[in-house]
């Protein structure tokens, strides 16, 4: 009957109709890069009752495969190329500004640089590149990020994010993607990046100095018993007092978690910060 139906028939639609973060995501690009192309007519669309915006998978896919990259492809190849081209660090930085132009946001170039470096491993895979050639733009583009990310202006009473990655871990590019869509969105960083004992972590938390706690574990991590016992130690320090807590990255995380958000891809992340409750919100004084 029709409404036996009435259920599968939403379902169906949607699992087609995606939403702007969803099509972000999809396209690798900021959620404002997407709003964009839907106002002026690129990206076709509709609304619902609420006025959100609602996409066709179909006209997603077709888009990409049509347009996006086709005009992407030359934007990773400039700036692959300026990474290992010698520039100075003001080029760098002046190369980032210019992404953030044309993405709309700094989520747009976190995931457009994660891109770039998705392609730089696929090349050092078919000897393409070699080592060298890897750790030079590994290594100039995390001075262009964190100077980036330095120059974006936080309240002085914003709330405050300590990043770092899990014991073992030497890559730390994914966590500095992170904090500029964290800056972006109004939060204060302490970037701890490697090596930081969980005993530092414990200190900052009793303090009331952070409101979340960040931790990333790439795809070699693949210690499934000893990410599980990081997160226990981790979600002990964290979930009595109330600070958020964020496993992000590739790495064997527990699939399930009783506390705290697990994120693979930027969109998930400026989505929980999103749904958060105002992450530029001023703190009492601490």
């Amino acid at each position: 009957s029709l409404h036996d139906a009435l259920p599968i028939l939403i379902r169906t639609v949607e699992e087609i109709l995606l939403s702007t973060a969803q099509v972000a995501a999809r396209l690798r690009v900021g959620v404002s890069t997407v709003k964009r192309w839907a106002d002026s007519g690129e990206l076709p669309h509709a609304r619902t009752a609420g006025k959100h915006r609602r996409f066709s998978a179909k006209d997603v896919d077709e888009f990409r495969a049509e347009n996006r990259e086709a005009g992407l492809e030359p934007l990773l190849q400039e700036t692959l190329d300026l990474l290992l081209g010698g520039g100075s660090i003001h080029e760098l930085v002046g190369r980032m500004f210019f992404l953030r132009a044309q993405f709309g946001d700094w989520l747009g170039v976190a995931e457009f640089l994660g891109r770039l470096l998705e392609e730089v491993g696929r090349r050092c895979s078919l000897g393409e590149m070699d080592i060298l050639q890897e750790h030079t733009v590994s290594e100039r583009l995390s001075r262009a990020m964190g100077y980036v990310a330095e120059s974006i202006p936080v309240d002085a009473q914003a709330k405050s994010a300590l990043l770092l990655t899990v014991e073992g871990e030497e890559h730390v590019l994914g966590l500095m993607l992170a904090e500029l869509v964290l800056r972006e969105q109004g939060w204060a960083c302490v970037f701890a990046g490697r090596r930081t004992p969980l005993t530092e972590v414990e200190k900052f938390v009793e303090a009331g100095l952070v409101d979340m706690v960040g931790v990333s574990a790439s795809g070699y991590a693949n210690d499934a018993q000893g990410l599980r016992s990081h997160y226990a130690d981790l979600r002990a320090l964290t979930e009595a007092p109330g600070v958020e807590l964020v496993l992000g990255g590739w790495g064997a995380w527990p699939k399930q978690l009783d506390y705290g958000h697990r994120v693979r891809e930027l969109s998930e992340f400026a989505a929980i910060l999103e749904a958060s409750d105002g992450p530029a919100k001023a703190r009492a004084a601490r």
